[in-house]
């Protein structure tokens, strides 16, 4: 079918053909599921490569396939793609994750207004139990939705701190609700936003960008507010402080050791040192959160 929809999508890109593969979502078996997946998403494939041709010489580039056509298809299976993110196979949520993100820049889900749908969509962000691949896939799939990003490129530093700080919004919005206690969030989640934007390459100057996600943390909690509003903002400062946190630890641990002298002081170098020690041992409470204020103090120090 899939061969059948590239070689002759004029008869076979149709509602009447797309919907087997739609029915194939839900079979038992996880290959086939994928496969199905994997067919959806092949013209948006087949577009994305002529496209990078035609780009690479220098060519106007157009999509070969117009996968407008599957607009119905994309609010049909929708919900049932969404669940196929949180498949018990992992090649599965992949697969899921990458066809919508697909129908999201083609705005083919742009009239579906499934509140739980988007929801359960956009938590793949922030999930443990899924792939680095789902989670980028899933973020960008939220970045679609974020108005701070409708501008392709970074003008100003102006536009990197209302693109941290959208980000910081959304996820304090999706880590906390009115009834969380404090201490109950799972401020360490945050540390995904940061892995996934620095493997899009697009997005990756938002993660070295201190001076905005410093300037975001000023900013916030500058306006009064009822005290529902007033709790969020707490969160959004942690989460922002979390976000500098991930930023500088991630960008540590991907330099070598050589690398490391001269670029940071002993005190970071401890802190960071503590906080390895941490994550081996996550019996130990108070030694994390030592470690983890030590670090946060040193960073805070550290940046101008």
């Amino acid at each position: 079918m899939t061969q059948l929809i590239l070689i002759r999508p004029d008869i076979f890109l149709k509602n009447s053909f797309l919907k087997y593969l739609g029915w194939m979502l839900s079979d038992s078996s996880p290959l086939v599921r994928e496969k199905a997946v994997a067919g959806l998403l092949a013209p948006f494939k087949v577009n994305e490569e002529e496209i990078s041709k035609k780009s690479n010489r220098r060519k106007s580039g157009s999509p070969r396939i117009d996968t407008g056509l599957m607009v119905s298809i994309a609010e049909k299976f929708a919900r049932r793609l969404a669940d196929c993110t949180m498949d018990v196979d992992l090649t599965v949520q992949e697969r899921a994750m990458e066809l919508l993100l697909a129908f999201a820049r083609e705005s083919l889900l742009d009239n579906v207004e499934d509140e739980e749908l988007w929801k359960d969509i956009n938590s793949r962000a922030l999930a443990k139990d899924t792939t680095p691949i789902v989670r980028r896939d899933s973020l960008l799939f939220v970045i679609e939705q974020l108005e701070a990003f409708d501008n392709s490129n970074i003008r100003s530093e102006k536009d990197a701190v209302e693109r941290i700080n959208a980000l910081a919004s959304w996820t304090t919005h999706c880590i906390a609700t009115n009834n969380t206690p404090l201490n109950k969030i799972p401020f360490e989640r945050v540390g995904y936003v940061i892995s996934s934007l620095r493997v899009c390459p697009e997005h990756a100057s938002l993660v070295s960008n201190y001076s905005a996600i410093l300037q975001a943390l000023q900013d916030c909690g500058n306006t009064s507010a009822s005290k529902n509003k007033r709790r969020l903002e707490v969160i959004q400062r942690h989460v922002l402080i979390e976000m500098l946190v991930a930023s500088v630890e991630q960008e540590m641990s991907s330099l070598d050791q050589s690398s490391l002298e001269g670029v940071v002081d002993e005190s970071m170098t401890a802190a960071l040192r503590a906080n390895e020690e941490h994550h081996k041992d996550s019996k130990k409470k108070r030694k994390t959160e030592g470690s983890q204020e030590k670090l946060t103090t040193a960073i805070l120090a550290m940046l101008p």
